[in-house]
């Protein structure tokens, strides 16, 4: 818990809203392609930021503030999917697809959501929100290399998926070749 004075809480807060204000956004991506639905993904977000600003002392500099952040995410998500035990998650409505083809955005949504949950969550947090390897390892609590070891096997589960649908575009097999 927050130990200290008034001013200690009032410092506390100003760096949680500046901490939502730069990662809010990629956390509540995160949280909806997890979860399936904007509603849960909210109650992440916040739960994420609750918890970060009752244990914000607890970090120690160690990796990244963007990693820790989505590691209670991730954790938040975890303890959600528990109490919630959806055999089945849909692709949310609420993302966007890019400017492009829906049917390809489609299908690689599809795609993502078959991925094993490791998988998935590495995948996401790597190529989705632009963590790095040792980040996403950090904000998973798992070693970087099997991170990478996830991030390489989803990419090639992705790249095999896609290519069984329509020949592929070059744009649905670029989001699967970028690099580790």
């Amino acid at each position: 818990m927050i130990q200290g004075g008034s001013n200690d809480q009032t410092e506390i807060r100003a760096q949680i809203e500046a901490a939502y204000a730069e990662f809010g956004g990629a956390i509540l991506r995160f949280a909806i392609r997890l979860c399936g639905n904007r509603d849960d993904a909210e109650d992440i977000v916040v739960e994420t930021f609750v918890r970060a600003f009752q244990n914000w002392n607890e970090y120690h500099g160690t990796g990244s503030r963007r990693a820790w952040l989505f590691g209670i995410a991730h954790n938040a998500t975890r303890m959600a999917r528990r109490r919630r035990r959806r055999s089945e998650i849909q692709i949310p409505d609420e993302i966007e697809a890019p400017q492009g083809n829906a049917i390809e955005w489609i299908a690689i949504q599809l795609a993502v959501n078959e991925l094993p949950t490791k998988q998935k969550e590495s995948f996401l947090l790597v190529k989705g929100e632009g963590l790095t390897a040792r980040e996403a390892s950090e904000a998973l609590n798992r070693p970087i290399g099997t991170v990478l070891s996830e991030v390489f096997h989803a990419l090639r589960f992705l790249r095999a998926k896609l290519s069984e649908k329509e020949p592929a575009t070059s744009r649905s097999t670029k989001i699967c070749e970028a690099e580790l």
